[in-house]
This record gives structure tokens, sequence and C-alpha cells, in this order.
């Protein structure tokens, strides 16, 4: 358990590099292109058909701060999991590309200031001399945007 707790998969983001736990990850999939925009959120680039389930599309450049996505043959989507207080919300997270599976043993990572990092970035570590913010998947959205996206799933 321990090594699937300490395993992250590393994806790219405007040039920087992050990594969500596996243990959150439903799958990786390719691009789709999403059939609505998703209007209110900034970060919402629209909905997928992800095996029958309609999903919301999380444009990550945006959501963490960056440009937004620019589509090319090496954009990804990775399917995971948010656990939130009324339950299991699937998301999917559109990155420039996904990178490699790691592990990363816990005295490798390091705690940034809380005035340096957005309340999602759980630690940072060095992975072949790059640093990656790992994240916490459970706060990347608040309850508010889960709420929002959720009352947007419900009128597709």
């Amino acid at each position: 358990m321990d090594e699937i707790q300490n395993t992250y998969i590393t994806f790219g983001v405007d040039g920087n590099l992050f990594g969500l736990p596996v243990e959150c990850i439903v799958e990786i999939i390719e691009y789709q292109s999403p059939k609505q925009n998703g209007g209110v959120l900034p970060f919402l680039a629209g909905f997928i058909d992800y095996r029958g389930n309609i999903l919301p599309l999380i444009d990550a450049g945006v959501k963490f701060g960056y440009d937004p996505i620019i589509i090319h043959d090496q954009t990804t989507c990775v399917v995971f999991t948010v656990k939130g207080e009324e339950g299991d919300f699937d998301v999917t997270l559109m990155v420039d590309f996904v990178s490699e599976v790691v592990e990363v043993e816990p005295e490798k990572q390091q705690q940034l200031d809380s005035k340096y990092k957005p309340g999602y970035v759980k630690f940072v570590s060095q992975i072949e001399n790059q640093m990656v913010m790992f994240i916490d998947h459970n706060k990347v959205f608040n309850d508010t945007d889960i709420i929002s996206m959720k009352e947007m799933l419900a009128k597709k």
C-alpha cells in the first residue's frame, strides 16, 4: 500500500511538471474535443463523453494559472476522481503531455511555505533535476466549483 501512496503520474502544463497520485487516476486517454463550452467556470473547457458518462473537461493551464492548453498531438486527458462532501466526482484534466510514473519517498517530499504555493500543491520534489509540483487531487477544486460542475452536468 505504501508503494501506491508514494506513486504519481507526472504530466506537463505550460513548461511545468505536475504529479497526481496514481490512486486517484481512473484512466489516461487521448484528447477529445469538448462537446460544449464550459461557460461560467473559466477553467472548464466543456464536457466529453467518457465510456457513456459525461465528464467535465478541465483546462489544466487555466486551472493552474498558466496559459490555456494549446491542442497538439501529445495533448492528453487524465481522468481522475475527486472525493467531495457529496461523494466521489470524476473529472478530466487536459494536459500538454503525460510523462511517467514516479515514486517519491516521504524524505524527498519538500513542503513549500503556504505563501508560495496554491492550496492544491501538496509538496514539491526534484525528479531528474526538474522540480515537480505534486497535487492534492482533493484540493484542486473548491466546493463551489464542484457544485457548479455538477449542476451543469445535471442539465446535460
